[in-house]
């Protein structure tokens, strides 16, 4: 008879098991033809992550209206860029008088696209009030000019007048460009046009008759959606000062966005929002007549914490209204696909052609006349059968 052995005995100690194995239903012993391929568990698929650098739908309509005013993400304020926005107008030139005109100097993260870049034009240049110009001056009032002179290739002789009959804001990125002291590009050579109203090409609604554009692409430059164009990939080296961005905001109103050269505090730690450091001048973009007020501009305003998040939902409801966008069916585009920015699970196998899926409240899994149906997730009903 063996002794007992003590507890405190090393060999009485349990073994460690290995990890436990998954009860799979395909061990079990086949109960019909069907069980030998299919199992009669819910399949179970994780949640699929629509990847942030991939763009899920670029040609739908609800992403378009949604990209410029949803904010990318944080990074760190190395990887802002600081810029200046030279405003170019008749009424508002202070080459004229020996002055830097109405411009602003605002630290812009580098993955802000196009798009992004038209929102913030429209909130640095929102017309500031009399009690926020702390330092007025008079400025002589400038010769008025119909249009301004805009270079479009390099070398002198070559600069082209904006024709005043087109419709819509235009982005004209350029390279190899000569910006003058008073921020204004001198000259330089376009690459990429971008426009949400003239580009026939990303944009399929200003391809039709009647719809003014400008010329097709050339060799030396081609359309690109605004939404594909990131401030890294205009300056991807950084402060590059010879790339710069002419933005037509009308036939008579441009902004020349160049790198900033004067001194500005340094920043430290991370964000995604705009900061405005410098400002001069004040005039509406929209009615620039009468509305020319010069001086130093106080920044307190546009740099209040949640001031450029009120602003963008703002325009998000503003850009709603005026495309006919209900709240209600905001997740899906015009072509009933499922917004990817609202939808985080997506159902592995698609099918074109189905109807639209109707919700169900749990997973359901059967085998009906040797056909095997189920549920995608538990979200939707079954659309769709695999034969056994």
């Amino acid at each position: 008879m063996p002794l007992k052995r003590t507890l405190d005995s090393p060999a009485t100690q349990t073994p460690r098991r290995g990890p436990k194995r998954r009860h799979l239903s395909s061990s079990l012993p086949p109960s019909s033809p069907c069980a030998s391929t299919s199992s009669l568990a819910t399949p179970r698929t994780p949640a699929w992550a629509v990847p942030a650098d991939s763009p899920t739908n670029p040609f739908g309509r609800i992403r378009r209206l949604r990209h410029d005013t949803t904010l990318p993400p944080p990074t760190s304020f190395a990887k802002h860029l600081p810029l200046r926005f030279q405003l170019i107008h008749p009424r508002a030139d202070g080459r004229d008088s020996k002055r830097d005109g109405v411009y602003r100097v605002v630290q812009v993260p580098l993955n802000y696209t196009l798009a992004h870049l038209r929102k913030l034009i429209a909130y640095v240049f929102d017309p500031a009030k009399k009690d926020e110009i702390t330092a007025p001056y008079n400025l002589r009032r400038p010769p008025s000019r119909l249009s301004c002179t805009v270079p479009s290739t390099k070398g002198k002789g070559k600069e082209s007048t904006a024709p005043t009959d087109l419709v819509g804001h235009l982005f004209e990125v350029q390279k190899q460009v000569k910006v003058g002291q008073d921020g204004m590009i001198e000259e330089g050579l376009t690459w990429v046009k971008s426009s949400t109203t003239r580009d026939p090409y990303h944009y399929p609604a200003n391809d039709l008759e009647g719809t003014l554009f400008l010329d097709d692409e050339s060799d030396q430059w081609r359309w690109e959606a605004e939404e594909d164009i990131q401030l890294a990939k205009v300056w991807p080296k950084g402060g590059d000062l010879s790339r710069a961005i002419v933005y037509h905001h009308n036939a008579h109103t441009q902004i020349h966005i160049t790198i900033n050269t004067m001194k500005i505090p340094p920043r430290k730690g991370v964000g995604n929002r705009p900061c405005l450091f410098l400002a001069y001048g004040s005039i509406s973009l929209s009615n620039p007549d009468g509305t020319l007020r010069l001086g130093t501009v106080e920044t307190t305003r546009w740099n209040r914490v949640g001031a450029y998040e009120r602003f963008l939902e703002a325009e998000a409801f503003k850009d709603r209204a005026a495309k006919g966008v209900d709240e209600d069916d905001s997740d899906e585009d015009a072509e009933g696909e499922l917004d990817p920015d609202l939808v985080r699970a997506v159902c592995p196998i698609t099918a074109h052609g189905l109807e639209r899926p109707k919700p169900v409240l749990r997973n359901t899994a059967s085998i009906r006349n040797g056909i095997f149906t189920f549920s995608c997730l538990g979200l939707f009903e079954p659309s769709y059968s695999l034969p056994c």
